[in-house]
């Protein structure tokens, strides 16, 4: 059996790589909760031949949407509102992974000495 991972410790990144050769992710600073939801657009496929009880149906589209809550800083060591925001109004298409941060499995749960 894997092992299970808590939901509450993952993260959001963003690839700020603008070369598009390397990736290089980076987290978005001071998140305080992520969202990740996949759904199916489906479309009925009932017909007389599916015996008229159940509605049949079909997957035709898959579609996902990512969302973080963030408190705000002007000096945040990942990714800041600032970045986020000149990304949406340039229409850039962006790279992101939902994931556990480096070092997660070593990580002390406790609250750090600079607060």
């Amino acid at each position: 059996m894997g092992t299970s991972i808590n939901g509450s410790d993952l993260m959001m990144f963003i690839d700020t790589d603008t070369t598009g050769s390397t990736p290089a992710y980076k987290s978005i600073a001071f998140a305080t909760s992520h969202k990740l939801s996949i759904s199916a657009e489906t479309t009925e496929t009932s017909s007389k031949d599916t015996g008229g009880k159940w509605v049949a149906k079909a997957v035709r589209k898959l579609s996902w949407n990512m969302s973080t809550d963030n408190l705000y800083s002007l000096d945040g060591a990942g990714q800041k509102y600032s970045d986020l925001f000149d990304l949406m109004t340039a229409r850039k298409e962006i790279n992101v992974v939902f994931s556990l941060e480096s070092g997660y499995a070593t990580k002390a749960d406790e609250v750090p000495a600079a607060g």
